[in-house]
C-alpha cells in the first residue's frame, strides 16, 4: 500500500504541486526505488487515504461499463502563477458527454513507467491503474476529488457580466463572462463557435449539464486575495483514440 502511495503521488505532485516538479519527481522516484517507509507528507497522505477509504457505510456501489471508449482529447493547462504550470488530457466519449477521462499529459510525464486514468462522472470517478505487472481499479465518489471542481465555483448566469471583451484562443472567438465581489473576481472566456469535443460535463473548465455557459469554456481565471490561477485550454486533439477494458483491472477494496 504505501508503494502504491508513492506511485499515486507522481500523479498528484506533478498536476498540483508548488514546489519544483522535477525536484519533487526526482524524490518520489527514489523512494519508488528503495521503497523506503519514511512517513509522506501529511496533507497529501490525508487526500490519498480520503480517496481510497472513502465513506464505505452509506455510499452505494459504483456500477461502472465494461468497456470505456473515447475519440477525442484536449490539453488543459493550470497556471499558479509565471512560472508554476502543469497539464492534464482530458479524453471525451460520444456516446456520453457527461463524462470525462482525465490524466497527465503524456509529454509531461516522463519515464514514470505507469498509466493512471481517472473516468469522472457527476457522481462517482474510477481510478484505472496500469503499473508494470499490474493492473487495478479503484472506485469512490466524485466529492472525493472536489478540487478539480471548478464549477462550484461559478456563480448562477443571472450574476455573470458579459463584458464585450473578445479575444482568439485556438482560433476560436471567445467571449469574457465576469463575476465580481469582495472575495475577488471569475473570469471564463467562452465561445459558441462549433466546437469538436462535445462534452458538457467537464468541472476542471467550470462546465456542467445545465450550467451557466452556452457554449464551450476555453480560459477561466481566478484572482482572489488567496488563490489565484487560471485553467486554459492550449491543444485540441480530434482524433486522439483511448480504450480501457475494464475486465483486465482488478478492483481493489483498500
Amino acid at each position: 500500500m504505501k508503494l502504491l502511495k508513492i506511485v499515486l503521488l507522481i500523479f498528484f505532485f506533478l498536476a498540483f504541486s508548488n514546489n519544483s516538479e522535477a525536484q519533487i519527481l526526482k524524490k518520489i522516484k527514489d523512494k519508488v526505488k528503495n521503497k523506503a517507509e519514511e512517513k509522506i507528507d501529511q496533507k497529501t497522505d490525508k487526500i490519498l487515504d480520503d480517496a481510497f477509504n472513502g465513506k464505505k457505510d452509506k455510499k452505494e456501489p459504483v456500477n461502472i461499463q465494461e468497456t470505456y471508449v473515447f475519440s477525442k482529447s484536449i490539453i488543459i493547462e493550470f497556471s499558479a502563477s509565471k512560472s508554476e504550470k502543469a497539464a492534464l488530457e482530458l479524453f471525451f466519449s460520444t456516446a456520453n458527454k457527461n463524462m470525462v477521462c482525465m490524466t497527465l499529459d503524456p509529454s509531461k510525464t516522463g519515464e514514470m513507467g505507469s498509466e493512471v486514468y481517472n473516468v469522472i462522472t457527476p457522481k462517482s470517478i474510477t481510478m484505472f491503474m496500469n503499473m508494470p505487472g499490474m493492473k487495478i481499479r479503484k472506485s469512490m465518489p466524485t466529492e472525493q476529488f472536489s478540487q478539480f471542481d471548478n464549477s462550484k465555483k461559478i456563480p448562477s448566469k443571472d450574476n455573470l457580466v458579459k463584458t464585450g471583451n473578445i479575444k482568439s484562443i485556438l482560433g476560436f472567438v471567445c467571449h469574457e463572462y465576469k463575476y465580481q465581489n469582495d472575495g475577488g473576481t471569475i473570469s471564463a472566456w467562452v465561445t459558441r463557435e462549433k466546437f469538436p469535443v462535445d462534452g458538457k460535463f467537464i468541472p476542471m473548465l467550470g462546465m456542467k449539464d445545465s450550467g451557466p455557459f452556452e457554449g464551450f469554456v476555453l480560459e477561466l481565471n481566478f484572482n482572489a486575495t488567496n488563490e489565484n490561477g487560471s485553467v486554459k485550454v492550449v491543444k485540441i486533439n480530434s482524433n486522439k483514440k483511448l480504450t480501457i477494458n475494464t475486465k483486465e483491472y482488478k478492483s481493489m477494496g483498500f
